[in-house]
């Protein structure tokens, strides 16, 4: 027995090498007959049968072997053990945080206290919703091992059952039995795995139920905050400052506020490790790669469009910490208030030593300004919360802050001119801080100091938001146009060729997101995004019907979004097809055109079903309309039609070619481009001609460069009566060869061509490739075959005329026999 049992503990140890297949519902567990792979929807497999002698031996090692398997995918989870550690930690500060919870008092505190209150119990909230996720996780694979032990068992007790009653050998029934102990072994693992993980389950759902509860009433409460946000909720100020002198007691105010606020930013720092890590880490390689860009350009070229990174490249730690707490909100979303205010506070550093080198001087004082009002404030909030000392900080903050927004608005036309064309979009938000501010000053005075705390906190972190995405941006853009002028980047040939056009467009692309981040941060400060989305939501929302068709704003705005998304996407990829894919690869002349065109219109295809789809439109519905309307649309757009076909069959033929110079009745030109519809020619004199693809089908084209770009000329050359023909040929085949443009191949032809009126009429005729420049060609040509002529002494002839005449004035006879004597105009008077 001892030796079997020996045996049994080496294929244990050995099971998890051994190549079974998991014993998994549906799934084959070797040695366990009737457990074959079978469809999820099929017959529950028959009853387990018993086992022949001749395998039992081979079916128990198959069977120990995933029995051990098994229990090695029992053993301890790590994500268990990781929720078994923490969770009383966790519990113990849930438990200190309700401690410190009066659920009745909820209603009497600002939304600022909700809602770090809620950023408390929703990280915990996260925390423990994660934990049963995983813990949910574990008890489904344990229930699969379940099932699968149940398998082993049901197959060896009817092995065993069988053994005893057909008399196998002893052996035999042993390894039977000892498969079973096994089985009760591995079985009596699990459901104490099991247990565990059932006891964590139900202490993190106790948790979080309690968890939801107190944030369901901290939802409620910010509810009722809001509806009484219009309220008084503390005695006037000239009250509140002669009646409870006790509350100017600065030493204990300030104790007690800065210990919770420190209790609560060190326990967030315990328990968020990992995050900081990553914070840090992100920050470390921003750094690093604008030290990089730094060291590689140390000569710098101090045009306008690099003095921003030039100042950037000169305090890269500054970028580098600016650009990583930018992504404070997204690395820690469930971060309490108090983290956050200190994060805005660190901000105010890089800000502050990056934004005066980049913006105007005249605007760095209301810019030190605003850091020194915004950083009092936040001071007050987090060590003089709910005082009346916090309360005279802060009307003296808001003071402060409207005198110095009016005298900068004030001087907004004067600097209109020196700050850049976002100026307007400031002048016009500072109106609105105005009011604000003013809205802020009368509240607090009459006792809403809810209200005037939000508003006074809202608009000095929308400036500030202000200064930080202005900074970001350039921090950003700065960054862009280095590495689109790196080695790297300008080995592409869309960047070396339009450096200064992706710059553009890259700018513009950051400005555009810093101001639609900082529109939608600023509408969440002033808590009327939710208002705000919930009545774009409702006006995009409504249904417009036409008799059986539905159609609503938001649908239109859906279609308008995606085909405009479709048209970008088709640009950017025609833009990087014929900048730097198709030049790259060895195509006939023309292919590359037809693939950009055809990628384009297939693009824009793709873009208009999705837009259909987007738009809320049934494909069906719209291919039946679209055949309703298609016989209507064939006749009444032919030529639209004709166009658009012909335009096809121009860019797959490709009987004319961008590049090619034709001629279509009197036009003469070269073609530009080649549409889906029309087709652009520029003539010789400059004007582009817009022609219609149809045209350029159905008429005759002379298309002068289809197959190649040689030019015949020919020139006509006259000389006088008298002189030799065959010196003049021969002087024409000397000459003409020798200028330049003249090809060789095919031959010239020097042809006597006839006798004139007045000359004797030769002719050159000879072959260019410069096909552009052939009328250079032609020229140098005759200027040589003039020199060559006048050097020989032939005379070039002019037209002669013999004048006859039947009659003549006596007068005028005599004065043509007297050798052309002038006569005046009185000795021909009559």
């Amino acid at each position: 027995m001892s030796r079997y049992r020996s045996v049994v503990l080496v294929l244990g140890i050995a099971g998890f090498a051994v190549p079974t297949v998991l014993a998994r519902e549906g799934q084959t567990i070797p040695g366990v007959p009737g457990t074959a792979q079978r469809p999820a929807d099929s017959i529950q497999p028959a009853a387990p049968q018993a086992i022949p002698q001749s395998e039992v031996l081979r079916r128990a090692d198959e069977a120990i072997a995933a029995l051990a398997a098994i229990r090695f995918r029992l053993n301890p989870d790590p994500a268990v053990a990781d929720v078994e550690s923490e969770l009383p930690v966790s519990i113990q500060a849930v438990q200190r945080l309700g401690t410190d919870l009066d659920l009745e008092t909820l209603d009497r505190l600002s939304l600022r206290n909700l809602q770090d209150m809620r950023q408390r119990w929703a990280r915990y909230e996260a925390q423990f919703r994660d934990w049963q996720r995983s813990l949910d996780e574990r008890l489904a694979t344990l229930e699969v091992e379940r099932r699968a032990v149940r398998t082993v068992r049901d197959v060896w007790d009817v092995a065993n059952r069988a053994a005893v009653a057909e008399n196998y050998p002893v052996i035999l029934i042993e390894r039977t039995r000892d498969v079973q102990g096994t089985v009760d072994q591995v079985e009596t693992y699990r459901r104490g795995r099991q247990d565990v993980v059932l006891v964590l389950q139900d202490q993190v759902s106790q948790q979080l139920s309690a968890i939801t509860h107190v944030l369901t009433q901290i939802d409620i409460a910010e509810g009722d905050a809001r509806q009484r946000l219009f309220e008084p909720d503390s005695p006037p100020l000239w009250q509140a400052v002669f009646s409870r002198g006790d509350d100017l007691s600065l030493t204990s105010e300030v104790r007690d506020s800065w210990t919770e606020n420190w209790a609560t930013f060190i326990d967030y720092m315990r328990s968020s490790q990992t995050r900081l890590l990553f914070h840090f880490v992100l920050f470390a390689a921003l750094m690093a790669l604008l030290v990089d860009l730094r060291r590689r350009n140390t000569q710098w070229t101090m045009e306008h469009t690099l003095e921003a990174p030039a100042h950037i490249q000169s305090h890269p730690v500054s970028a580098a910490l600016l650009v990583a707490l930018l992504f404070t909100r997204w690395i820690h979303p469930d971060a309490p208030i108090v983290v956050a205010d200190l994060a805005q506070l660190a901000i105010l550093l890089p800000v502050l030593r990056l934004l005066p080198g980049l913006v105007h001087q005249s605007m760095r004082k209301p810019l030190y300004g605003l850091a020194g009002l915004y950083a009092l404030n936040q001071i007050g909030s987090l060590a003089l919360e709910q005082s009346i000392l916090q309360r005279l900080l802060l009307l003296g903050v808001t003071g402060l802050a409207l005198v110095g927004l009016l005298a900068l608005v004030r001087q907004g036309p004067s600097l209109a001119g020196r700050t850049g064309r976002w100026w307007g979009i400031a002048l016009f938000a500072g109106r609105i801080g105005i009011v604000a501010l003013a809205s802020s000053v009368v509240a607090n005075v009459i006792g809403n100091v809810s209200l005037a705390e939000l508003l006074t906190s809202a608009t000095l972190n929308s400036a500030l938001l202000a200064m930080v995405m202005v900074a970001g941006a350039m921090v950003l853009e700065g960054v862009l146009k280095v590495l689109l002028r790196t080695r790297i980047a300008q080995s592409v040939n869309a960047v070396r060729l339009h450096t200064q056009l992706l710059a553009r467009r890259g700018t513009s692309g950051l400005q555009l997101g810093a101001l639609l981040l900082w529109l939608v941060t600023t509408l969440s400060l002033f808590r009327v995004l939710s208002l705000f989305v919930g009545t774009a939501g409702a006006i995009l929302g409504r249904v417009w019907s036409v008799g059986s068709f539905n159609i609503s704003a938001g649908d239109v705005l859906a279609f308008v979004i995606t085909l405009w998304i479709a048209i970008l996407a088709s640009r950017f990829i025609r833009f990087v097809l014929n900048e730097d894919v198709l030049p790259r690869i060895e195509l006939p002349r023309g292919v590359p055109g037809a693939i950009s065109t055809v990628a384009h219109y297939v693009i824009l295809g793709i873009g208009f079903v999705f837009a259909i789809g987007a738009a809320g439109i049934n494909l069906g519905q719209f291919a039946l309309l679209a055949g309703a309307f298609g016989v209507g649309i064939g006749f009444g757009l032919q030529n639209v039609v004709n166009n658009f076909v012909s335009g096809l069959v121009l860019i797959f033929e490709r009987p004319i070619q961008v590049g090619d110079t034709i001629e279509i009745g009197e036009l003469l030109g070269r073609v530009r481009r080649i549409g889906i519809r029309s087709s652009t020619v520029r003539t010789f004199d400059g004007a582009e001609v817009i022609v219609p693809n149809g045209n350029l089908i159905s008429a005759d084209v002379v298309n002068w460069t289809l197959s190649d770009r040689l030019r015949r000329i020919e020139l006509p050359v006259g000389v006088a009566y008298g002189t030799d023909p065959n010196q003049v040929l021969e002087l024409l085949r000397t000459v003409t060869p020798k200028q330049d443009g003249v090809l060789e191949n095919p031959p010239l032809q020097a042809l006597f061509g006839g006798f004139g009126d007045s000359s004797l009429d030769f002719s050159v005729r000879f072959w260019t490739a410069e096909f552009e420049n052939f009328r250079v060609v032609a020229s140098n040509v005759n200027v040589a075959i003039y020199d060559a002529l006048k050097e020989a002494g032939i005379t070039i002839p002019f037209p002669q005329r013999d004048l006859h005449l039947r009659s003549v004035d006596p007068s005028v006879k005599r004065a043509l026999s007297d050798g052309g004597t002038t006569e005046t105009a009185a000795d021909f008077a009559p």
